[in-house]
């Protein structure tokens, strides 16, 4: 799993999947190897797979960036809704 810089379509960061788990997991310890200036007030882009609560909180709260989030109406209406 990658997080690409979008202005200029560089790596900025590089996580392998083991064969045993699956991206959910991976999230956070990927994006924790990118520096937090280069996150904060970034905004990240991620496909349904990812457009969780606990994801949403990380970037959010722990390091200070923004989400667009692919949502898929395959999901059960949430608290709230």
């Amino acid at each position: 799993m990658t997080a690409v810089c979008h202005d200029d379509a560089l790596t900025a960061g590089l996580r392998e999947i083991g064969a045993k788990t699956n991206k959910i997991p991976e999230f956070a310890p990927l994006l924790d190897t990118v520096d937090d200036a280069d996150l904060a007030d970034a905004v990240v882009t991620v496909d349904a797979l990812h457009a969780q609560k606990d994801h949403a909180h990380y970037l959010v709260e722990d390091r200070r960036a923004h989400y667009l989030l692919s949502v898929k109406n395959n999901q059960p209406p949430g608290r709230g809704s």
